[in-house]
């Protein structure tokens, strides 16, 4: 029991935990896809954007498609 209060206590008190508000100075469009083969689907991202650059964290030799 003492989990499942543990769970109920912070599903209630979570949701009043404020977040300071960051501007938003400019927005640039990052075109996105998804695939799907009707079952699986997978997100199409840019493996670099002037935001991230996705090929410090995944190293290619760790894909399949490559």
């Amino acid at each position: 029991m003492g989990l499942v209060g543990l769970y109920v206590l912070c599903a209630m008190l979570i949701p009043y935990i404020e977040i300071p508000k960051k501007p938003v100075t400019e927005r640039e469009n990052i075109e996105i896809y998804i695939l799907t083969n009707g079952v699986h689907s997978d997100l199409v991202l840019p493996v670099k954007s002037a935001e991230f650059d996705w090929s410090k964290e995944i190293p290619f030799e760790n894909t399949l498609s490559v």
